[in-house]
């Protein structure tokens, strides 16, 4: 029978306990958009086509789509980037610009 360990986290920087963890993914977050304007102006688009729909939606959706069209559209020479642990402050950024978008979106609580 094979015993399976879970490997400790190697480069934790913000471990559960850390009150600043949220912080830090905001700032990381708001770092990305300014890098990425015009990925985070298309992820917006994404958001508004979905409302139009009246349909409920999440974050995820909007971030895989945008990964996916990223992917159509590269040439290869870039990979692609964003981390899954910036979906929760880029659906509250997109919330507070367009009107109306978080009553379609699905928010979950944070498990911290």
């Amino acid at each position: 029978m094979l015993k399976h360990s879970i490997p400790d986290p190697v480069n934790v920087t913000n471990p559960p306990d850390d009150p600043n963890a949220g912080q830090d993914l905001r700032r990381l977050t708001e770092e990305w958009i300014e890098k990425n304007p015009e990925l985070y102006d298309q992820l917006k688009t994404y958001a508004v086509e979905e409302m139009m729909k009246g349909k409920r939606f999440g974050i995820g959706f909007l971030v895989e789509r945008l990964r996916f069209e990223c992917r159509l559209k590269s040439d290869g020479s870039e990979p692609f980037k964003i981390s899954n642990s910036y979906r929760a402050y880029l659906a509250r950024k997109l919330c507070s610009e367009i009107i109306g978008l978080d009553r379609l979106m699905v928010f979950h609580t944070t498990k911290w």
